[in-house]
Parts: C-alpha cells; sequence; structure tokens
C-alpha cells in the first residue's frame, strides 16, 4: 500500500507527470484546462475540484459548463454552504427543483456570466451526512465538554465560556441550546460551562476583559462624512498610482527594433 501511495501521489517538484494506472493515466498538470462540453455530453468524466462553497476556483468554470448540460448530476462534498455563496446558491435552486416549490428568481453568477434558475439541469447529491471536514453536533460536543489531561492530580479546569459564530442564526441557537441544556446537567468529568455567546446582533462587539457585549456607538454626522472622505482619498491614491504607473511605462526608451512611425 506504501508503494503505491506513493507511486500515486509522487513528490511535487513543479513539473507535469503522468503516471499509468491500469488501462487509465493519472496526470498531475501545473495549469488546468476544462474539457470541452462536447466531451462531457459525449462520454461522460468525474470531475474533482476543489472549491470551498464554490466561490473561487477551477469548480467556477466546470460549473459553467454543467449547469445547464445534459450529464447533470454533480456531488457535492461540503459539510456547510452558507447563505450567499454561489454553492448555497445552487443549492437551493437544485432543491427548490427537486421539492416542486417556487425556484429563488436571482440568477446564478459566475464572473461575468448569469444562469437562470429554470435553466438549470444539475441534479445536485449531497453527501454532507457521510463525507465532511466538520464536525457534527456531537463531536463539537464532546470537544467542549470532555476534559483530557494525564495529569490525575490537576485541579479541576475553570470554567468555559462558549463562542458561537459560524453558521446560520437558528443553527446557532439551536447549538447554544444544547450546549446549556449539557451544562445544566453537570455531568462527572464534564467541564463547567460559565455562558454561551452568539452575535446576535452584528453591530455589537464582546469585550473579553469586562466578559460582556458593548453597546454599538453611534455614528455621527461628522463620523459619516470622515469615513466618505476617506473613502474618496483611496480613490484618488488608486488614480494617482495609476497615472504614474501609465506614465512610467510610457517614458521608457524603445527598443532599437522598434522604428518611429511617420506622420503623414
Amino acid at each position: 500500500m506504501d508503494s503505491l501511495l506513493k507511486k500515486l501521489l509522487p513528490v511535487d517538484n513543479g513539473e507535469e507527470v503522468t503516471i499509468p494506472v491500469g488501462i487509465h493515466e493519472l496526470s498531475y498538470k501545473e495549469k488546468y484546462k476544462t474539457p470541452r462540453p462536447a466531451a462531457l455530453q459525449e462520454r461522460g468524466c468525474i470531475l474533482i475540484t476543489g472549491g470551498g462553497m464554490c466561490n473561487g476556483g477551477p469548480v467556477l468554470e466546470h460549473f459553467k459548463k454543467t449547469l445547464t448540460a445534459k450529464r447533470r448530476t454533480v456531488l457535492l462534498t461540503n459539510g456547510y454552504m452558507a447563505t450567499g455563496s454561489l454553492g448555497g446558491a445552487i443549492q437551493a435552486v437544485c432543491q427548490a427543483k427537486h421539492d416542486g416549490i417556487p425556484l429563488p428568481v436571482e440568477p446564478l453568477k459566475i464572473g461575468e456570466e448569469q444562469f437562470n434558475p429554470e435553466d438549470v439541469t444539475l441534479k445536485l447529491i449531497q453527501l454532507q451526512g457521510y463525507y465532511s471536514g466538520h464536525a457534527d453536533q456531537s463531536g463539537l460536543m464532546d470537544f467542549i465538554f470532555k476534559v483530557k489531561t494525564s495529569d490525575k492530580s490537576r485541579l479541576d479546569p475553570q470554567p468555559a465560556t462558549v463562542f458561537i459564530n459560524h453558521g446560520r442564526h437558528a443553527v446557532r441557537t439551536a447549538f447554544k441550546k444544547a450546549i446549556e441544556a449539557r451544562a445544566s446537567e453537570k455531568l462527572q468529568g464534564d467541564r463547567a460551562i460559565d455562558g454561551v455567546e452568539t452575535p446576535d446582533d452584528p453591530m455589537h462587539w464582546y469585550d473579553l476583559d469586562a466578559s460582556k457585549w458593548l453597546e454599538p456607538v453611534v455614528e455621527t454626522r461628522t463620523d459619516s462624512l470622515l469615513l466618505d472622505l476617506i473613502a474618496e482619498q483611496r480613490k484618488t491614491n488608486n488614480l494617482l498610482t495609476r497615472l504614474l504607473d501609465q506614465r512610467s511605462v510610457a517614458d521608457r526608451p524603445q527598443s532599437s527594433s522598434q522604428k518611429p512611425t511617420k506622420r503623414r
């Protein structure tokens, strides 16, 4: 097995590698090239590509060619697709088609291209329950409550405050209730929980020293004008930088092979 893995996963030295595997070939490329749409329709293929929540990377070019294709099965192995991400939008369209409910009205935007949700033909199969790099609720609960130490004489750890920042508001709220419910049981060996905090208001900040939420600072008219002034100054700086770059290019001496053009 070790020799096979070494063969399939060679040391990356910046060179393209092609490895024979039975009747097939495994190729490592420095630059990717998406298959032609015609090739996808004729023979089909398996595309394995990274992309997180599908907001960037090679997956974007693949989606451009598969969103409205005839061969339409796409496996997403992400454990979480945030609202507002391309992956979340595609997920919502496919789920609506499957459930027979009204489709989202916003087009799917990939770069400069837009796709009407009604034209999407791919079938999306989620593997969230079987493959995910994220822990589920049970794993997170163990991480929070289980105290692992080899020092038996160590005193009980100080009560912890848990901050839940990731995920949708409803999911954060449910997880908070689950933590509070287990903390109230005070099971032997569990870490004591002093509190569970969630960012219910995006304008609030939490003071770790004071252990409390701070009231948002009301923005005055002067503050607003200063922010506008800073934004305009940044635009001016960018324009000046572009102007200087353009002048430096124009001031470069022409090579001897370039002949000056004559005006007629």
